[in-house]
């Protein structure tokens, strides 16, 4: 494995052990050993290699050192040696390079190879080249270039003395490391250590680099050319080269790169600007223009070239004033800045500002000028809708005329429009049409034409905007609205119209903005913003004066209601001063008409009543609403019995700012309600012995009449034996009815007078309605009467006093049955929520609207000339009367529906119980 490994080695070479011993030599150790004879014949495999060092005599030192080298790599303390040394031959003395490098195993350095490569040729031409080198030096420093070695194996760099007192350095070697760090200029360290790196890799033979080095008077460019010199074995041992300052190269180089570098920035912005810029010669010529005039204007330079801009870029409503002051300028040959409307390639108008600027030759003639075109329609628009806002508010401050204000705002918007007249439409007090409430800029057929639009269809485009729809570029021709006008040329050119639908800040519209061109308008992303824009301000302008004008109509509507109200009315603020008193206030008091404004409340009461109406406003102060009624002492002596509401004024941040008092003087009210209170107890206590005396009378009244209906009952019934005569039994018929009749007309009144002197105690419990009604038809012998048809649902019952149910059906049935004659009957029942409906209908003769709400008046009876019933009819007025408090007494309700000929219904409302 040896021998194969040295035979593939150059140069002569052996391989050692750990121990220096030799282990293997190729042919070419071999070879020389022989030619060399004596010992050295001994240097064979098996000789310790550190015995016998020496292939041939040379010099001692040189021995000891590659010695010391060998030993040192077979103890892994260095990684390789190398050692160029001279020994005698057979042929004279030789150079050889000696390199010795470790084999390396598992346990570290297990051995090396020695390998010695014969130099003799390489050494001489490297000394023949040093001395072309320096000679070269010479001629560098003859010529003002500066020579420079760099040695790689000991990273030094030696320079021309020339050089190192320009780098101001002590002597004329300095480290490679250190050279880059102090001597190259920052921003070119990186670049310089990048090239000697290159050459140290052996990736190029060559330096060129240019540099800057700082130097004892500054910076100085420099160009750096070496050549790198190798050793023996082809690797880089040196570089050599001249550096040569081309300082002022660069200067100029820099001066030409500043003025390149600053004409492609000014031709990039020229082309790359949104700007317009034109050039043209002295007497306004146009000889160029960039790309940005050419988007602006849709003009090329072939159209334009060898003309005047304004040729073609004037319009109708481009400014006079503004073209002459142009025209002065360039005439004078000086600058000037000025805004006007030009007009676009397509024929759309647009503002834009000209800054014209002269270009002055080496002598100071004007030789060109140049001019920037910027668009300022944007601009122009902001400002309409500014100044259209400052006019709104200065008539806020002012009170001006809100038609004035119109106008203003209208003319302040069409500058923003440029070739547009404006109206602003608004509907009339109907709401059918639409009427003119500012056009300045439209002659005075138009305006009136625009005074009566019909909303809706019929008004043309201007009739749909007012419903909502945004009309834009209606042809005017085309509007039957217009035909009249068109024909009788009264609409001064214009032919299109945009009508935009105005809404204001609460979402309702307000009216039309109208805008009327004189040639078909572009419908621009922008403009329509800015017509949005303009309609929403005139908008809220119309929005805020139709509530400042509902302001002020309710503040009249307040203050001449409060002046003509029997109230005292008044406005007092938080320190409670008084802002507002009406007529009757200061009348009540005594004081001259506004004479207490300003003047503190408490001033007009005494001091105990000034306390509790202290203590009411101080709730008002905290937000609360406050109602009372007291008796006030005012500061004249007089007093009142008054009714106050106190109102807190809150502003928008929530604050009780003041307090509004509304005072009723109930001095008379109470009077008469005390009056009243007087009289009602009074009324009580007569019909307290009204019902008294009812009482006693129906018992002294009963008494006798139980023994008329019982003695008339036993001769009806013959009880003693026959009459004798058939005509006693007509007789006794008669006084048995009278007075069972009279009897129940004293229990009728004695019930109501029970009633109305609250001695009448009801139950309250279920009552199941199929037994209380057959009960009344049975005691009103009706049970089987074909006239009564009875409709109940099952187990359909209400809560209420048995008794009293019953009677109260008793008295309905009777006065149905009584009224309808031969007619039909029907009692029915049916749920209405929680509620049951009782009706009784009959078909009888009915009653009058007049009657109906008055025969439920106890003793009130309809008479024959009102009431078209038979003229049987008796009674005395009571049962309606009766039936109705009782279903009152039971928390219900009776209702009567009568109709004239066709039959009355009683409904009874009470409570459902199953």
């Amino acid at each position: 494995m040896a021998t194969e490994l040295v035979e593939a080695l150059p140069g002569i070479s052996a391989v050692l052990d750990a121990d220096g011993i030799i282990v293997a030599v190729n042919a070419a150790w071999t070879k020389c050993c022989l030619n060399t004879g004596g010992r050295m014949t001994e240097v064979a495999v098996g000789a310790c290699y550190l015995d016998h060092v020496r292939l041939f005599d040379g010099d001692i030192d040189d021995d000891h050192e590659r010695a010391g080298g060998v030993r040192q790599v077979l103890a892994g303390t260095r990684a390789a040696f190398q050692q160029v040394y001279a020994c005698d031959g057979p042929d004279g003395l030789r150079s050889y390079q000696c390199e010795v490098r470790p084999l390396r195993g598992e346990a570290g350095v297990e051995g090396a190879v020695v390998t010695n490569i014969d130099v003799t040729d390489v050494m001489a031409r490297v000394a023949e080249r040093d001395v072309r080198l320096n000679r070269a030096a010479k001629v560098a420093e003859s010529i003002g270039a500066y020579w420079w070695e760099w040695r790689l194996d000991e990273d030094c760099i030696e320079l021309s003395s020339a050089l190192a007192r320009r780098l101001g350095l002590p002597g004329t070697e300095t480290s490679g490391l250190m050279f880059p760090r102090s001597y190259v200029h920052p921003d070119d360290r990186v670049a310089a250590a990048q090239a000697f790196k290159r050459v140290r890799a052996g990736e190029v033979t060559v330096v060129d680099v240019e540099l800057r080095l700082i130097t004892r008077d500054g910076p100085r460019w420099v160009h750096a050319r070496g050549q790198a010199l190798h050793d023996a074995r082809g690797r880089v041992e040196r570089v050599v080269g001249i550096t040569r300052d081309i300082s002022d190269r660069y200067a100029l180089s820099d001066e030409l790169a500043r003025e390149r570098a600053d004409s492609r920035k000014l031709a990039l912005v020229a082309e790359r600007t949104d700007n317009g810029v034109v050039m043209t010669d002295a007497k306004g010529r146009v000889e160029w223009v960039n790309a940005g005039f050419e988007r602006l204007s849709g003009y090329t330079l072939a159209d334009l070239a060898g003309r005047c801009p304004g040729d073609l870029l004037q319009g109708p409503v481009t400014e006079p004033d503004a073209l002459a002051a142009l025209a002065s300028a360039i005439a004078d040959q000086r600058a000037i800045r000025v805004e006007l409307v030009s007009y676009q390639k397509s024929g759309d108008p647009y503002w834009q500002e000209i800054d014209l600027q002269p270009v002055l030759d080496d002598d100071g003639v004007v030789a060109q000028f140049i001019s920037i075109h910027r668009d300022i329609t944007d601009r122009k628009r902001e400002a309409g809708l500014h100044a259209a806002r400052a006019v709104a508010l200065r008539q806020k401050l002012d009170g001006q005329d809100h038609r004035m204000a119109l106008a203003e705002v209208v003319v302040a918007l069409e500058i923003g429009f440029i070739d547009a007249k404006v109206a602003v439409l608004v509907p009339d007090a109907s709401g059918d049409n639409l009427r003119c409430l500012a056009a300045p800029s439209l002659p005075g057929g138009v305006q009136v034409l625009l005074d009566s639009v019909p909303s809706g269809d019929t008004g043309g485009f201007l009739g749909r905007a007012a419903q909502g729809t945004r009309v834009c570029g209606g042809k005017l021709a085309d509007d039957p609205l217009w035909a009249s006008m068109i024909s009788a040329d009264r609409v001064d050119g214009l032919v299109e119209c945009w009508a935009e639908p105005m809404v204001g800040l609460d979402g309702t519209q307000q009216g039309v903005l109208a805008l009327f061109f004189t040639r078909p308008p572009s419908v621009a992303v922008a403009k329509t913003i800015f017509v949005e824009q303009a309609a929403y301000t005139v908008a809220n302008l119309i929005e805020r004066e139709a509530r400042e004008e509902a302001l002020r109509r309710s503040e009249r509507h307040f203050r001449t209601l409060a002046e003509v109200l029997p109230l005292f009315v008044s406005y007092v603020d938080r320190n409670f001063n008084f802002r507002y008193t009406n007529a009757a206030h200061d009348a009540c008091l005594g004081v001259k008409r506004g004479s207490l404004i300003g003047k503190p409340l408490r001033n007009i009461f005494s001091e105990e009543s000034w306390v509790t109406a202290h203590a009411h406003l101080a709730r008002v102060l905290q937000g609360e609403r406050v109602r009372c009624e007291s008796l006030r002492t005012y500061c004249n002596g007089i007093q009142r019995y008054v009714h106050a509401t106190y109102v807190p004024d809150i502003d928008a941040e929530g604050v009780v700012v003041g307090v509004h008092g509304i005072i009723e003087d109930i001095t008379e009210f109470r009077r008469r309600e005390d009056e009243l209170r007087a009289a009602k107890e009074q009324a009580q206590a007569s019909s307290a012995a009204k019902s008294t005396f009812l009482a006693n009378m129906s018992h002294e009244l009963r008494t006798p009449l139980n023994a008329i209906i019982g003695y008339s009952e036993m001769i009806r019934s013959q009880v003693l034996g026959p009459l004798g005569n058939s005509r006693y039994n007509s007789y006794v018929e008669d006084i048995h009815t009278s007075g069972q009749h009279l009897l129940d007309l004293i229990e009728n009144v004695l019930d109501l007078s029970k009633l109305d002197a609250g001695g009448v105690e009801l139950a309250r419990e279920p009552v199941a309605l199929v037994d209380v009604v057959a009960q009344a038809l049975t005691m009103l012998g009706m049970a089987e009467d074909p006239r009564v048809t009875v409709d109940l649902p099952t187990g359909a019952a209400v809560y209420g006093d048995r008794r009293a149910i019953r009677q109260v059906l008793v008295n309905l049935i009777s006065n149905a049955a009584k009224y309808a004659g031969t007619g039909a009957i029907k009692v029915v029942a049916r749920s209405d929520g929680d509620d049951c409906l009782i009706s009784i209908t009959d078909r009888g003769p009915g009653i009058s609207a007049a009657d109906v709400p008055r025969v439920t008046e106890p003793f009130y009876r309809v008479g024959q000339q009102n009431w078209i019933a038979s003229e049987e009819g008796d009674g005395a007025g009571i049962g309606l009367a009766l039936a109705k408090r009782l279903v009152e007494e039971m928390d219900g309700r009776m209702v009567i529906d009568s109709v004239l000929g066709a039959g009355t219904t009683v409904t009874l409302r009470m409570r459902c119980a199953a």
